[in-house]
């Protein structure tokens, strides 16, 4: 995928929408940056619905570029990594934008960097593992 050298070397870090050339027999997903501008005002996890900007996954704690998350067959936003598994309803809301989230967790989330990298785990401080 777009420069994300970590997708391409297979390690838990990959996309659940997998490649245009390696499907492994999966159909592909809907991914956000696919959809109209008039679907991505309804879909949107950030309020500029860019596709660059950064969105966080609370069921796995690692950020992605919103263009690559997946648009799920209800209609729900789903995390981009594939070995991402949200527990329960699939309605439940686990992705959050970046900086709003880090405004909203204040001192939970002053160790994180201003912009995050592909695949990392973000750990709020004090949260229980």
């Amino acid at each position: 995928m777009r420069g994300r050298p970590d997708a391409e070397q297979g390690n838990n870090n990959t996309l659940r929408a997998g490649r245009a050339d390696d499907t492994g027999g999966r159909a592909m997903k809907k991914l956000y940056r696919d959809l109209t501008q008039e679907a991505k005002a309804s879909y949107g996890i950030t309020e500029d619905r860019n596709d660059e900007s950064w969105v966080y996954c609370t069921t796995c704690d690692r950020a992605m570029k919103q263009g690559d998350c997946i648009v799920g067959e209800h209609g729900v936003m789903q995390c981009a990594y594939d070995d991402c598994m949200p527990e329960g309803n699939l309605a439940f809301q686990s992705l959050y934008g970046w900086d709003a989230l880090q405004q909203e967790l204040g001192g939970e989330a002053a160790h994180w960097p201003e912009r995050p990298e592909w695949g990392k785990r973000y750990e709020r401080r004090g949260a229980s593992s």
